[in-house]
């Protein structure tokens, strides 16, 4: 081998020898790609978990629909532009606002909860089977005649139903129809007895001050309100004059203007602040029922208002209740001063009340006077005791309207008539004409909407029958959160500075004696006792008429009609002569005419027509109105469903009662947005728990505090000296607070609606607490769900923001006005300002700076 042959072995094998590895490097280099593939595996694995978590559920979050829905709500219900800590309330409902701008002259949620009542009580309705003969079937052809009633083609029997109306109650002369011989008193007494207008005075029946065990009844000045917009009225008028009476407005335009006067001046004597004042009378103290109420004729208006029979009872006249819209609680504070009742005599017959009176005439009254002077002869009880509410405004209206003509009068009332059955449904004009409370999107006929609400204020209780036994009421899980919010109010009192252990202890027994009534009162859910209630009201939609042989096709006259007068004063008794003997006046007079069951002559023929919707309507009136006195004779029991006048449970409100120390909370209320129980609880207390919370509060409010446990004022104050100061004190800070408010010139009055502000500022803290104690007990400390889209919110944030949005709304500058000027609620936007400026923990969860709009330094606390 040659030398360049052997330096190419040593090469070869050198470099073989250098690129070898041995055992050890090759199990590092396995080890080293193994490690690289598991750390790329795990890289893919954590991509693909965070991608997959993202679209699959998260731990904790609510996904039902109607979770999604409300979240959904809540997003667009938010103008999230707006600091929370500047304005909450532009923050919480901005989006809503802007969603409803059109929607004159105002809305509201709980005005849009309400049309969805009632579009679901028109489907329950459109479902029944109108041949069983039940009570729902009467509710079923009541609502379609009603509906029907403004497509009447034939205006004839119309007309001659409105002329009986009228006269019952002194004519309609722009209509042209008299009637003679009737006192302005008459009138009056007439028009609400007959029909249900008070637009002189206001009268209603409410359990005692003193006994709430007894009902009581009240006579106060009129609703500031009916003289709010006389124009409106006034063209309402002429509409009707051309519709039904064919009756050109022009040539009688000056009796109009004489009208609006009347209006104008009442109008402006109400405007004047008048310091709340209570008198007492007894029907037999002639001086002072002068002294107090002028030239006006008590004695003859009680004798139309009342029977012979009612008359031997003990009355005394109290405490006005408010509108339907106002619990008694709500009034501003007042002194009621007590005074020594008489007991209702345990003898006293079943009284017919009002369907037998058909008084109009002076010698009627004076008959029926002397016939009830000598019965009632001897007899203590007979004497009237009469509370009357601000009698310096009540004498002053009454001058007013006893000074006018008769043709001002009569036609001054008519148009109040008119307007009271315009507002429900019964005149038929166009929808244009029912604007006025036609916000919904749900009936969308107006007509149907307010033959509705004919229906929930006038055939209550089968009208809530029907609703019960169509729906599930979650009255349940309601009486869940009343108990909390209340057991927090309790778990406040003890740290109340201002408070003594004395008053302490009382605010403590108050709570533990407050009634509450969730949902609907069970017997409304029995067929046999809801037809019970009506035995005495005919529901009918069609009567018998007497024709004459030879008048089959109907002349006009009284006789066609079958309809007797509702009150005209042309009774049997006054056909011929008087009579002398008082026992056959009496049955003259005690014994009104079937008309339904009409006597028949053998030249006579009994036809059946259609009863026009006009009377079936004045049929529910009268029968109200007798229901309505009928209580004056009932003992009333704290522990059952307390009976509100013309409040329905299908009405979406809450009530506390003052007389009663008792909340209602009634069925329609525990509906969405307010209440629903298949989305987290933290909502439900933000809504539906203020709401109570704020009827709780009430029974501490300037009105509230001064009844005892039971409701009743006691003959001394239940509070020293020392407490009243310092109660007051921490009010005047909130009469203050919210008379800082204003919305243009519309300036808010903080006096007057101080009782809401208390019940409103003290709901806030209450229902929070109160929720903190349902989680604890219900979930055991761990957080409810969240909703999609409002992970970035804790729950106790959108506790608030839940309260916020139940009170969006809506409203044109005419309707706030009108709000400011009557209402002793503050307008929405300043109930959530006030009350969440002043909570100390709405700035600690929304982490409001200090000095903030909605976290300014001084706030008020008071519950």
């Amino acid at each position: 081998m040659d030398e360049k042959e052997q330096d190419f072995r040593i090469n070869c094998q050198g470099d073989h020898e250098g690129n070898s590895t041995n055992p050890r490097e090759r199990l590092l280099i396995i080890l080293a790609f193994i490690f690289l593939v598991l750390v790329l595996s795990l890289l893919c694995a954590i991509v693909i978990s965070i991608a997959v978590e993202s679209l699959l559920p998260k731990s904790g979050m609510c996904l039902s629909k109607d979770c999604v829905k409300k979240a959904g709500d809540i997003l667009g219900n938010l103008n999230e532009e707006v600091n929370p800590c500047e304005n909450f309330y532009s923050y919480s409902c901005g989006g809503w606002k802007n969603k409803n701008l059109l929607s004159l002259p105002g809305k509201s949620i709980f005005q849009e909860i309400q049309m969805k009542v009632y579009d679901q009580m028109y489907a329950f309705i459109q479902k029944i089977n109108k041949d069983d003969g039940g009570i729902a079937d009467k509710v079923a052809k009541i609502t379609e005649s009603c509906i029907n009633h403004s497509t009447l083609v034939d205006k004839k029997p119309l007309k001659m139903s409105y002329d009986k109306l009228f006269k019952s109650y002194g004519g309609f002369p722009l209509a042209n129809v008299e009637e003679a011989g009737m006192t302005k008193i008459v009138k009056i007494a007439n028009l609400y007895r007959l029909l249900g207008t008070e637009p002189i005075i206001r009268i209603t029946v409410i359990p005692s001050d003193k006994d709430n065990k007894k009902n009581v009844l009240v006579i106060a000045p009129p609703d500031p309100s009916v003289f709010s917009d006389p124009d409106r009225d006034i063209e309402l008028a002429k509409k009707f004059l051309k519709s039904v009476y064919d009756i050109e407005a022009n040539p009688i335009l000056l009796k109009f203007d004489y009208v609006k006067t009347l209006y104008n001046n009442i109008k402006d004597k109400l405007a004047v602040e008048f310091k709340y004042k209570e008198e007492f009378i007894l029907s037999n103290d002639k001086n002072k029922i002068t002294t107090l109420l002028g030239n006006f004729d008590f004695d003859e208006f009680i004798s139309i208002l009342l029977t012979k029979q009612e008359e031997k009872k003990k009355k005394t006249f109290k405490k006005l209740i408010p509108s339907i819209t106002v619990t008694p609680s709500t009034s501003t504070e007042r002194t009621s001063e007590s005074s020594s009742t008489e007991q209702f005599s345990d003898t006293t017959p079943t009284t017919d009340q009002l369907s037998t009176i058909t008084i109009a005439q002076n010698k009627q009254l004076k008959r029926r006077r002397r016939n009830g002077d000598q019965k009632n002869a001897g007899n203590e009880n007979s004497v009237i005791e009469i509370l009357v509410i601000n009698p310096e405004v009540v004498k002053t209206v009454l001058e007013l309207f006893l000074k006018e003509n008769d043709e001002t009068i009569s036609n001054f009332l008519s148009i109040q008539f008119l307007k009271n059955i315009e507002d429900n449904n019964v005149m038929g004009l166009s929808n244009t004409q029912l604007s006025k409370h036609t916000i919904s999107k749900y009936v969308e006929d107006g007509k149907i909407m307010k033959c509705l609400q004919d229906l929930s204020e006038h055939l209550i209780y089968a009208f809530d029958y029907i609703y019960i036994n169509n729906t599930n009421v979650p009255s349940k899980e309601a009486r869940d959160v009343v108990d909390h919010v209340k057991k927090a109010l309790k778990s406040f009192v003890p740290a109340y500075s201002w408070l003594d252990d004395e008053h302490k202890k009382f605010v403590d027994s108050k709570l533990n004696e407050m009634n509450y009534f969730v949902g609907y009162p069970l017997w409304l859910s029995d067929k046999a006792q809801v037809q019970d209630y009506y035995k005495d009201l005919n529901l009918n939609i069609e009567k018998s008429a007497l024709v004459r042989r030879g008048s089959l096709d109907g002349d006009g006259s009284d006789e066609n009609t079958g309809y007797a007068d509702a009150g005209d004063g042309k009774d049997d008794a006054d056909a011929g002569d008087e009579k002398d003997n008082d026992e056959e006046n009496d049955a003259d007079e005690e014994q009104p005419v079937d008309v339904d069951n009409p006597v028949v002559n053998d030249d006579d023929i009994k036809a059946k027509t259609t009863k026009p919707y006009i009377e079936i309507y004045m049929d529910m009136v009268k029968f109200n109105k007798k229901k309505l006195l009928e209580k004056l004779s009932v003992t009333n029991d704290r522990s059952s469903w307390p009976n509100i006048p013309a409040i329905s449970i299908t009405t979406v409100n809450a009530f506390y009662s003052s007389q009663l120390n008792s909340i209602v909370v009634p069925a329609a209320i525990l509906n969405p947005p307010i209440f629903d129980v298949n989305i987290p609880f933290y909502l439900n207390f933000g809504s539906l728990g203020t709401v109570i919370g704020h009827e709780i509060t009430h029974g501490f409010d300037t009105n509230g505090r001064k009844r005892d446990k039971d409701g009743n004022i006691p003959e001394h104050s239940l509070w020293n000296q020392d407490t009243i100061k310092n109660y007051n004190s921490e009010a005047k800070c909130f009469e203050d607070q919210y008379s800082t408010y204003s919305i243009g010139t519309l300036k808010v009055n903080g006096t007057k609606t101080l009782a809401e502000n208390i019940a409103d500022n003290g709901a806030i803290n209450e229902a929070l607490s109160g929720y903190r104690y349902w989680l604890s007990e219900h979930n055991k400390g761990r957080k409810e769900n969240s909703l999609p889209g409002l992970d970035s919110f804790t729950h106790e944030q959108l506790f608030f923001i839940s309260y916020a949005q139940s009170w969006c709304h809506t409203a044109n500058r005419k309707y706030l006005k009108e709000l400011i000027e009557t209402d002793e609620h503050t307008p929405n936007q300043f109930r959530v300002k006030g009350s969440l400026s002043n909570s100390k923990e709405f700035s600690e969860v929304f982490e409001c700076e200090n000095g903030k709009p909605m976290n300014p330094t001084k706030k008020c606390k008071l519950w």
